[in-house]
């Protein structure tokens, strides 16, 4: 990302500016809005809290994985369920870490959603960057940080130069305008702000938000989880305060097109090739929403038609995970195991035998359609299995019990080297 200093500081007022929307976006716009209709007409949406806590968690902790900053999951979920209310169980940490980090990106995260913003301003903008300090930041009374040499504050526009560099190469991508100029920037961002708010697709504001104020880059820390926690600000989200999607997740999976994005803006006009990806990037966060939910319908309706078949509690902790699972990968021991490798590679080979999955991949066909009658058969293939256990108190001179036993044998022998580990 190249800095477009001083080229946006001299077009400061041209840049700052709602462009005329093509036709394409409009579309996306619309195509991204039914989308979201269908995501919180689910019943799940509606009628669970388990799906706000889950976009909730991945919004906050991809926020701050973006910048490389990882933050404990199950301590972000327990600290958005008091922070909510609800009556889900939350978990207790240990009591030799501290979890303060987690606690206050969440305080800030959904207080900043919640309360009402009628006007934007510089004021409000420093606040929450104010709110953003890591735990280990400590201040004195007047508000100076206690580190020796740190010109820059939290919560104040910064006083020196800054860049963006790339995380593991050192190398500068992005330098930001003149510090004497951020002021009046930021003072330019507050007044669009204002003004044009609502008079175009909260979507695509949001993403100019978000654009503009990178670029502006006021803060000598946090300016990007301080633009992204705005763009939530923006977009409504039907009945509720919060979304049931998270879009700083699909930034996540996609980090380096976000940076290519901002890149390719050097004008007021090329701003829609951002706000183009962050559509398709909201586009991939609701559908990814919608096909979790799916999925775990489909959980249901699998342990529905299998509740006879036997299971370990490993091979039923697989199937969890493929049943659930976005993709649909080949699966191996050392990705998927609990506990012992080989003893995992073992129990997939079993499942394989029985059919719940085809050349390492599950079977996600035995699966039984929304609405249809469980059938509790195992797969056909599965009958081997299943002939092995009902025939291990037969009596072995028996003449039927010796052909059963060899032709299972002989399926097994079969079967088994479609298995590729």
């Amino acid at each position: 990302m190249h800095s477009i200093y001083p080229t946006f500081l001299w077009q400061c007022d041209k840049f700052l500016t709602t462009p005329d929307l093509p036709d394409e976006l409009l579309r996306k716009v619309k195509q991204n809005d039914e989308l979201e209709k269908n995501l919180f007409d689910m019943e799940e949406v509606r009628n669970t809290e388990e799906v706000l806590i889950k976009a909730l968690s991945e919004e906050v902790i991809a926020n701050w994985a973006i910048e490389g900053i990882q933050l404990n999951t199950a301590a972000v979920r327990s600290s958005i369920i008091r922070h909510c209310g609800m009556s889900l169980p939350v978990w207790n940490p240990p009591g030799n870490r501290d979890y303060r980090d987690e606690i206050n990106a969440v305080a800030t995260t959904l207080s900043f959603y919640r309360e009402p913003l009628k006007k934007m301003s510089a004021d409000i903008l420093c606040d929450v960057n104010a709110r953003l300090a890591p735990a280990d930041v400590r201040f004195n009374n007047e508000g100076k940080p206690l580190v020796e040499n740190a010109p820059n504050v939290w919560g104040q526009i910064r006083v020196t130069g800054i860049q963006v560099a790339e995380r593991y190469s050192g190398k500068a991508v992005f330098i930001g305008p003149n510090p004497g100029d951020a002021k009046a920037m930021l003072d330019k961002f507050s007044e669009w702000w204002n003004r044009d708010r609502g008079k175009i697709p909260s979507a695509v504001f949001a993403a100019l938000a978000h654009l503009y104020f990178v670029n502006i880059h006021p803060f000598g820390d946090g300016n990007g989880r301080t633009a992204r926690i705005l763009a939530e600000k923006v977009v409504p989200k039907e009945d509720s305060i919060f979304r049931t999607y998270s879009l700083s997740a699909e930034i996540l999976h996609r980090q380096r097109d976000y940076y290519t994005a901002l890149d390719k803006v050097r004008s007021p006009e090329s701003s829609k090739i951002f706000v183009n990806y962050i559509l398709d990037r909201q586009h991939d966060a609701i559908q990814t929403s919608i096909t979790l939910i799916d999925r775990k319908r489909e959980q249901k309706r699998f342990w529905e038609k299998y509740k006879e078949e036997h299971f370990s509690p490993n091979q039923k902790y697989m199937l969890d995970s493929m049943i659930l699972s976005l993709t649909d990968e080949i699966w191996d021991g050392s990705r998927i195991a609990r506990g012992n490798i080989p003893e995992a590679f073992s129990e997939l080979r079993d499942l394989e035998k029985r059919g719940f999955l085809k050349k390492g991949k599950f079977r996600r066909d035995l699966i039984p359609p929304e609405n249809s009658k469980s059938n509790t058969q195992a797969p056909a293939f599965a009958k081997t299995n299943n002939i092995k256990r009902t025939m291990a108190n037969a009596d072995p001179s028996d003449e039927k019990t010796s052909k059963v036993n060899a032709k299972a044998t002989e399926s097994e022998q079969n079967e088994s080297q479609g298995w590729s580990r």
